[in-house]
């Protein structure tokens, strides 16, 4: 009985001494690999990851039509130094509020270049326009784009807070990082991008087969339309990041993110009377302020609905295996 129990402490002591041994190669790796682990922070690589192959496809595909896009290094900076503060609160652990802040700032800048580039790319198609198809749409659902159109540029009370209210869609997703990474709600930043992501490539890939450049006064075509059309012409070949448009007029990104951002500020998020308010606004302005038709914002919301209920798919199950 006394050996049996001398071996067991034997054993137990020769544990300990390995344990001890080899905890101090283990610490490190695991210190390294924390920033990584658990589901707050698993996405961000995944989310790099999507931004990466789409820079490639954007990379690869310029290259093919011929086009060119200069001022990466001021786009390379920012998102080098918002990327750097995400990695180093994130590593530390010092303040997961900053973490977040940096991270998702990073991404959305990175990918929101990304995705501008493939607007133009797409355009590079140069599928046929299908505005009489839209405007027959919206005849048969009763809305004339031209009436609306004068009927607010004749009341300046009206239009000037629709015009303010379109306007707001980037101080929205800035103000949404900052109030979900105070708020501790990183699961609200995780769906926002991840909704917008998804969006934004259904969204561009749709516009590129049935592109369009929009309903207009004649003799006032907006500028976006004017870019989309030397893509499609070939007239110009060089653009700035700096000084990208917003060429995608069906399926309207505008609609698109003014139902996310309702939906990722639902209660009991206390920002969703505002939230709800503001985009509300921006979505009365997307036929007038974007030169958009009303069956483009049929098919943005249409998107949107789509996409929130993909990634509610996604991250449910993820929930479940975990």
């Amino acid at each position: 009985m006394r050996r049996a129990q001398a071996a067991a402490e034997r054993e137990v002591e020769d544990w300990r001494a390995q344990s001890a041994a080899e905890a101090p190669a283990q610490a490190p790796a695991f210190f390294l690999i924390r920033p990584f682990v658990g589901k707050r922070t698993t996405f961000v690589p995944l989310a790099w990851t999507v931004v990466a192959i789409l820079l490639m496809v954007d990379l690869s595909w310029a290259n093919l039509a011929g086009i060119t896009f200069v001022g990466w290094s001021s786009v390379v900076y920012t998102v080098s130094f918002l990327a750097a503060i995400g990695f180093y609160y994130d590593y530390s652990g010092r303040n997961p509020r900053l973490a977040d802040v940096g991270n998702y700032a990073a991404l959305w800048v990175a990918f929101s270049a990304a995705g501008a580039v493939f607007t133009y790319v797409v355009a590079t198609l140069r599928m046929p326009l299908q505005d009489a198809h839209l405007a027959a749409i919206d005849a048969a659902l009763d809305f004339h784009w031209t009436p609306w159109f004068r009927f607010l540029a004749a009341h300046r009370f009206l239009k000037l807070p629709l015009v303010i209210a379109y306007e707001t869609m980037l101080p929205q997703i800035i103000g949404s990082i900052l109030f979900f990474a105070h708020t501790h709600r990183t699961d609200r930043n995780r769906e926002l991008l991840s909704i917008a992501m998804l969006s934004l490539i259904v969204t561009t890939l749709i516009s590129g087969i049935a592109p369009a450049v929009g309903p207009y006064i004649p003799g006032h075509q907006p500028d976006f339309a004017l870019v989309l059309m030397a893509i499609r012409h070939g007239a110009v070949t060089t653009f700035a990041l700096d000084n990208m448009k917003g060429i995608v007029t069906m399926p309207s990104f505008h609609t698109v993110m003014a139902i996310v951002l309702i939906y990722v500020h639902r209660p009991p998020a206390r920002s969703f009377p505002l939230i709800a308010t503001i985009s509300g606004l921006m979505l009365l302005s997307v036929p007038s302020a974007g030169n958009h038709y009303l069956s483009d914002m049929i098919a943005g919301a249409v998107i949107a609905a789509g996409s929130i209920a993909a990634v509610r798919r996604i991250s449910s199950k993820d929930e479940a295996a975990g």
